[in-house]
């Protein structure tokens, strides 16, 4: 957890205990905090395409995919399969 998380934390239960007898301040902090802790979400990937070439067996193929889509999920797209002695660089599960 970062630290400023940490501190505000630590600042909020302080706030907390003055004024837990004030209804409305409890109210304001309680807000507070469920704001700021949904804006500590990762970044997510937006759906843009991306252009990807693919070589087997001297041939390239190009494709445009969703972002994120991972090298196994190219491969079926291009109607592609791994046999047990071809290699993937890299490995398939990477997006």
């Amino acid at each position: 957890m970062p630290k400023i998380i940490i501190v505000f934390m630590v600042s909020l239960l302080h706030l907390l205990q003055r004024n837990i007898s004030n209804g409305l301040s409890l109210t304001f902090l309680v807000c507070l905090s469920v704001f700021t802790l949904i804006g500590c979400t990762s970044p997510q990937i937006t759906q843009g395409l991306i252009q990807v070439s693919l070589t087997s067996d001297g041939k390239t193929l190009h494709l445009s995919l969703p972002a994120g889509t991972t090298v196994q999920t190219a491969l079926t797209k291009a109607g592609l399969t791994v046999g047990s002695l071809d290699r993937l660089d890299p490995p398939g599960y990477t997006s």
